[in-house]
C-alpha cells in the first residue's frame, strides 16, 4: 500500500498495478493550499486494473481529486454510469471513506464501498 500525504506532494500519478492507497489532505500554508490530485493511468491496455482509495481525511477548503491521464480521452463514471469526470476532467472526492476505481476501456468506474 502507498501512503500519499498532501502536502508536500500535491500531485501523484497512480501506478499501473493493482494498489491500495491511504490518502488524506492536510492544512496547507496558506490554508486551503493543500489540494491533492491523483492522476490515473490511461485505460488503454489496463482493463481490469483496480485501485482502492482509503480516504482518511479531507480538510475544509482542500480538495481531493482524481484525474484521468491527460494524454487520453478517458472518463470517470459512477456505478450507475453517470459521468462524474468526462474526457480527462477531474472528479472531486466528496467525503472520507473507502472507494474503488475499476478500469474499463475508456472509463474508470468509481464505487464508494463505505
Amino acid at each position: 500500500a502507498g501512503v500519499i500525504p498532501g502536502p508536500p506532494v500535491n500531485g501523484h500519478q497512480l501506478a499501473d498495478t493493482d494498489t491500495i492507497y491511504r490518502v488524506s489532505t492536510v492544512t496547507g500554508t496558506p490554508g486551503g493550499s493543500a489540494n491533492l490530485d491523483l492522476t490515473l493511468p490511461l485505460t488503454s491496455n489496463n482493463e481490469g486494473l483496480v485501485f482502492k482509495l482509503i480516504v482518511t481525511a479531507i480538510a475544509a477548503g482542500e480538495a481531493l481529486t482524481i484525474v484521468p491521464d491527460s494524454g487520453g480521452s478517458d472518463n470517470i463514471v459512477s456505478e450507475t454510469l453517470s459521468v462524474l469526470g468526462a474526457v480527462g476532467s477531474p472528479y472531486t472526492i466528496p467525503s472520507t471513506g473507502v472507494y474503488e476505481l475499476v478500469c474499463f476501456s475508456g472509463s474508470w468506474m468509481l464505487y464508494k464501498i463505505t
